[in-house]
């Protein structure tokens, strides 16, 4: 397991993950093209990447995509795949927060995790 359980109790594990590492993980598991790594909702359970929701939606732009397939599903923007589920509402269900020095973002686990 990578990064660091900073919240843990009998229905989740929230991992704090320097964002490098993430990166690396990214990598590890589906190369170092970031529109082919796969994100599953934590809402649904849907699969998703870049790649795919393009394939779903020819109108969405792959650079668009890349700012929020990792704690957006799918569903918010194309109806019929995943759900309407966001990480940054008000509920909160992620069991990733990757970090910087200045920021931090909840995301979806990867595909395989």
């Amino acid at each position: 397991m990578y990064g660091k359980i900073i919240h843990q109790d009998k229905y989740k594990t929230i991992l704090e993950i320097p964002r490098a590492d993430w990166i690396t993980k990214g990598q590890s598991l589906f190369g170092k093209d970031m529109f082919n790594w796969i994100f599953k909702c934590s809402n649904c359970g849907h699969f998703q990447s870049v790649k795919s929701v393009v394939e779903h939606n020819p109108l969405l732009k792959k650079e668009e995509c890349l700012l929020w397939v990792h704690c957006v599903c799918e569903g918010w923007h194309t109806e019929g795949y995943g759900c309407d589920w966001a990480l940054y509402g008000i509920f909160h269900n992620h069991t990733r927060e990757v970090y910087t020095d200045k920021y931090r973002v909840y995301v979806f686990e990867f595909k395989g995790e």
